[in-house]
């Protein structure tokens, strides 16, 4: 008999699992199976190479020798795990999580083969499934591939998390939570690449770090923050879990600078990372954003989508101001033009300037139906005048092919079905109710709307939500979509208009697009001791960033320290009142959070431009919080120099040097 058949056949087992175990280890009560067997933790195997040396026991706890640092790890024997899907399906995921949703999983674990097979155990040991590992050693990596995974767990949380006092995750600008200020309130999973950007995460402790990287099934994955503590965690994919998933972890000495540095070797090694020089070289246009900035243009609004908007229980207040009837213009082409001459004479030399809201009816109003341009703003011949613009501006178009608007021609064609058969719906923006496309539907919507928008001539297109939202299925029976699916059609979202000779760019950034984007807007933030620059420290010779926040009046010092500190460049929302031009008429710009914006800001920061000019092709080599309140930090960027910057209200000494508040030190 063979032994699969004798697994599947056995007397009692975990549910749909293929685990044998004794009779007398399992008791059923209404359907429910429990393991009642005292099984003592027991040593099953030890796997060594000249690196590691990894000894698993039969609770699934492991310790981990790190030979060449001298250092024990240890792999906990419980993860928590959740009693459902981390991804409900709709168009946000919800990240926070709760203890009443959630149960501690022990393990029970057997040799199955050269595997082996994990029974999954809950409260009171009830078995709630299994699923098989492998486990192996290559060169300094430790690798888990997860197999054969029971249905009845509808997600997974594995390996466990490994001790440590600090841990590390890539969201947002990167965060790190230390053991002393955790709770066991903090539950969090963190899903590629909504809110994980990268796709690894890391520990500290007692100087040593570990780094776990995830598998190409990174599209149904995330990671799980609870207390202390992270896990890698998986997802069904369309209600059926894949063959296989797979996380590797490795061990070396140093911070989360020696972390951040380790992954962007191993993505130059796996030829994913494409620094901004190699950009350039293909398009030489690129240059014109060092040292410069963004002047960004909403031009026009549509009308108020009144209906909508009562539907969500608006109330009259709330209403007034809204016109129903006519598309609200803050800028014709004309008025950019005026406005982007005035910027010149007040300092303004290079970037880029982008055009939102250019589209027929406005901003939001009509995707993914965007031709022809709003008649509102101006003809046709003058738009292009706009994109003309010669270096060292470059010209760039907003479009987006996510959102679908009820007004549509095609409506509903193309928009995601759940699982119960309702439409994917999205947010309630300027256009009223959007609904969320197939990436299928919307590779074929961007090719046909770009044999209308290149005769334009843009130089760059910003595709909005790429780089920023997760990855969603379609129940549609025509057209299926899987996470994987949705991830791929994305990026061939992208390929595609880079391969017109555009530059291109997208909202927040991650890892995904970093072979294609050549800059990102974001929304990175800063909270003391919390905050860390993860993303430049891996990527900031690999794109250009900038930001929707750095003149948010409710920061409380000037916005962009944090753009110095990081090498960003700056990005300013213009309005008419700019130049006296006229006084703005658009609505408020859901989305992209309080923006001030005037002259003696425009003029007051072209030193953030200049320190661009000397580091925006440089790579961040280190980041240091230089006092124990996290108010004085430090990066370095080589070639460039080194910046201190002072976020506190007070006069700080550091490194013999004296910083007045609210004040930066660049030393060469």
């Amino acid at each position: 008999m063979k032994r699969r058949h004798f697994i599947k056949t056995a007397s009692c087992f975990a549910v749909g699992s293929g685990i044998a175990l004794p009779a007398e280890s399992c008791s059923s009560h209404q359907s429910a199976k429990y393991f009642k067997k005292d099984v003592p933790a027991v040593l099953l195997k030890t796997i060594e190479n000249d690196t590691l040396r990894v000894i698993l026991f039969s609770d699934g706890s492991m310790k981990i020798y790190d030979k060449p640092r001298g250092f024990e790890w240890e792999m906990a024997s419980v993860a928590i795990q959740d009693q459902g899907t981390f991804d409900e399906g709709y168009v946000w995921a919800r990240g926070e999580r709760t203890m009443m949703e959630q149960y501690p999983a022990t393990f029970y674990v057997e040799p199955w083969g050269n595997a082996f097979r994990y029974l999954v155990l809950g409260h009171a040991n009830r078995i709630k499934g299994s699923f098989c590992c492998f486990i192996s050693l290559e060169r300094e990596w430790l690798k888990f591939t997860v197999t054969d995974i029971s249905e009845d767990l509808p997600s997974l949380v594995f390996p466990p998390h490994i001790e440590s006092d600090s841990v590390i995750i890539p969201s947002g600008i990167g965060k790190i939570f230390h053991k002393k200020e955790s709770d066991i309130w903090t539950r969090h999973f963190y899903l590629y690449q909504t809110s994980l950007n990268m796709c690894w995460f890391g520990g500290l402790k007692d100087e040593n770090a570990w780094l776990a990287v995830l598998d190409e099934h990174i599209a149904d994955g995330g990671v799980l923050q609870v207390n202390n503590s992270l896990a890698p965690g998986w997802i069904k994919s369309k209600n059926r879990w894949k063959k296989s998933y797979s996380i590797k972890y490795q061990f070396l000495k140093g911070g989360y600078v020696e972390l951040a540095k380790t992954y962007r070797r191993y993505l130059i090694e796996k030829g994913t990372f494409v620094s901004l020089k190699e950009k350039i070289a293909r398009n030489q246009r690129l240059a014109d954003m060092i040292g410069g900035r963004i002047l960004c243009y909403f031009q026009a609004w549509p009308p108020a989508n009144k209906k909508d908007l009562k539907k969500y229980l608006f109330n009259t207040k709330q209403l007034e101001g809204r016109d129903p009837e006519k598309v609200t213009v803050d800028f014709t082409h004309k008025e950019v033009l005026a406005s982007i001459h005035y910027a010149r004479k007040y300092g303004f030399k290079n970037g880029m300037v982008m055009l939102r809201g250019w589209i027929n009816k406005g901003y939001d109003g009509s995707h993914p139906d965007i031709w022809p341009p709003e008649p509102a703003l101006g003809s046709i011949e003058e738009l292009k005048e706009i994109m003309a613009l010669p270096s060292p501006v470059i010209p760039a178009l907003h479009d987006q092919y996510q959102d679908m608007y009820e007004g549509t021609k095609d409506f509903p064609r193309g928009i995601n079905v759940l699982s119960n058969g309702d439409l994917m719906q999205g947010g309630l923006w300027a256009g009223g109710q959007c609904f969320i496309l197939n990436s299928k539907y919307s590779v074929e919507y961007a090719r046909r709307n770009w044999e209308n928008t290149k005769t334009l001539q843009p130089v760059a297109l910003f595709l909005d939500t790429l780089t920023a939202s997760k990855f969603h299925e379609s129940w549609e029976k025509e057209r299926p979509l899987t996470r994987e699916e949705d991830m791929r059609y994305k990026l061939q979202l992208l390929k595609d208009h880079k391969s017109y000779g555009l530059l291109i760019g997208s909202e927040e950034g991650s890892e995904l697009g970093i072979p294609v984007c050549d800059w990102y807007e974001c929304r990175h933030s800063r909270k003391e001791n919390e905050n860390i620059p993860l993303f430049p420290l891996v990527f900031h010779d690999a794109v250009f960033m900038a930001r929707y926040n750095s003149f948010d009046p409710r920061t409380p010092y000037p916005g962009w320290l944090e753009d110095m500190l990081w090498g960003y460049l700056l990005q300013f929302f213009m309005t008419p009142e700019f130049g006296n031009l006229r006084n703005r008429q658009g609505a408020e710009k859901i989305g992209f959070g309080a923006n001030e914006m005037n002259e003696k800001l425009f003029t007051s920061t072209f030193h953030v431009d200049k320190w661009h000019k000397e580091i925006a092709l440089s790579e961040m080599i280190s980041h240091s919080i230089l006092t124990s309140d996290g108010k004085v930090e430090e990066t370095t960027f080589e070639p460039g120099g080194t910046i201190i910057v002072n976020f506190s209200e007070e006069t700080r000494t550091v490194k013999g040097i004296t910083l007045p508040p609210h004040s930066y030190k660049i030393l060469s």
